[in-house]
């Protein structure tokens, strides 16, 4: 028995480490950053097995039974390849609109926002998926900003129409424009062994990563709070060590995903840690002026989608701009 153990254990191991086929999106390297995730996810859930009732007051099971959940899309949407992930993508950034718009207060003459908003969305993903970057880059920045506006004085209701007209910008824009950087960056030409796909996994990981290590150093060492009247959970003690521990991964993880040289790494993991935190700040924020906890129930342990996605609404269209500029060089 412990023979035929040993064997398997052999097998799986050299298939995931030494000669994974590719399938989609998910290249050797990918597959081997999808594996060290997927040792980690349970080695957490044997810890939180064995100690049983000791952590389940932080909630981690039910966190982690999250993570799970949202890692088998994740890796779906990896195998079906460029198209499998813009489909993921635009759900995203759907889901989000909703979760949104359901949050902000809006004015009896806005019916039609959200069928305009997934308008929107679709014209955006159209031009990822050409690709045709320049579009990409002003459609919603310039086109849909000067059109709304149109369309809202059509309704014939001019009250908070300021105020309206800004949600929905900031909206589309962090929500449509900002996460379809997203899909983007699988347009981008690289000669990396990891494929195009490199560059997103790395964003993902450091952005998730960037998030637990804040909030674990603040559970160890924080004191100095940064900003107690938006989130009264961070600190300064948080955010310099996630920060530091975020550029340490990005140095080591980068090379083996992405052609960009240490000093350049050094920048994108400064950059994602800060940008994560500010997206996590203003998000919250914007749930404490509309007198919320969070975003929605979709994530068990979580909260709604945007609870989790806050970090990678900033961090995604930031992480594209430096990596289309420094890898073009």
């Amino acid at each position: 028995m412990d023979s035929a153990l040993e064997t398997l254990w052999t097998l799986f191991y050299s298939y995931a480490l030494y000669s994974p086929p590719t399938i989609g999106l998910i290249t050797a390297p990918i597959l081997r950053c999808l594996w060290v995730i997927f040792c980690m996810l349970i080695a957490l859930q044997a810890l939180n097995w064995f100690v049983g009732g000791k952590i389940k007051k932080d909630g981690l099971g039910t966190r982690l039974a999250t993570w799970w959940l949202i890692l088998a899309p994740l890796v779906l949407g990896f195998a079906l390849g460029f198209w499998g992930i813009l489909i993921l993508n635009f759900a995203l950034s759907c889901r989000s609109l909703l979760e949104f718009f359901r949050a902000v207060p809006l004015r009896d003459s806005d019916s039609g926002l959200f069928a305009w908003l997934i308008i929107a969305a679709i014209c955006q993903y159209f031009w990822v998926a050409l690709p045709w970057l320049p579009m990409a880059m002003i459609f919603i920045p310039i086109y849909f900003l000067l059109i709304y506006p149109i369309r809202m004085l059509i309704s014939g209701n001019p009250q908070h129409f300021l105020i309206h007209m800004g949600s929905v910008h900031w909206a589309s824009m962090s929500f449509i424009y900002g996460l379809s950087h997203f899909s983007l960056l699988l347009t981008l030409p690289t000669s990396h062994i990891a494929g195009s796909a490199g560059a997103l996994v790395l964003l993902l990981i450091l952005t998730e990563s960037n998030d637990a290590l804040q909030y674990l150093f603040g559970k160890w060492l924080g004191k100095t709070k940064i900003s107690p009247k938006f989130s009264p959970n961070k600190t300064w003690e948080g955010f310099l060590g996630g920060m530091l521990s975020t550029v340490l991964l990005a140095l080591l993880l980068g090379p083996l995903l992405i052609d960009l040289p240490a000093e350049i790494l050094l920048l994108v993991g400064g950059v994602i840690a800060t940008g994560g935190f500010f997206g996590d700040l203003v998000l919250s924020a914007i749930k404490r002026d509309v007198g919320i906890k969070d975003y929605g129930t979709l994530l068990p342990g979580h909260g709604g989608l945007l609870d989790r996605l806050d970090s990678l609404i900033y961090t995604t269209p930031i992480f594209f701009h430096i990596y289309y500029f420094f890898s073009a060089r």
